[in-house]
């Protein structure tokens, strides 16, 4: 178990504490990296935060738009027969 303790979210030191923890080799894990996509997802398009995470698209990096990528274009795997825009069906996944 990862268990990570961030003391001051709003400093840069703690920003690449963050960005080695997941950049060096330990965020690997598919479910974290898509749990993590849905936190940086709902801080950019969402008025209402319910966790307000505001570095889990650093975090991320590159790797954020090709999970969203991905979702979009898989959207009829999670909701056959859907016909909308990608990010209609990105937000329908997400949500």
């Amino acid at each position: 178990m990862l268990r990570i303790t961030l003391l001051s979210v709003g400093s840069e030191m703690g920003y690449n504490v963050l960005e080695w923890i997941y950049g060096g080799g330990v965020m690997d894990n598919m479910t974290a990296k898509v749990s993590c996509f849905a936190r940086a997802y709902h801080h950019k398009n969402n008025n209402t935060h319910i966790f307000d995470d505001m570095v889990a698209e650093r975090i991320l990096g590159e790797e954020y738009d090709q999970i969203a990528k991905n979702m979009a274009e898989g959207v009829s795997f999670f909701f056959p027969g859907f016909d909308g825009t990608g990010e209609e069906g990105l937000r329908l996944i997400v949500d």
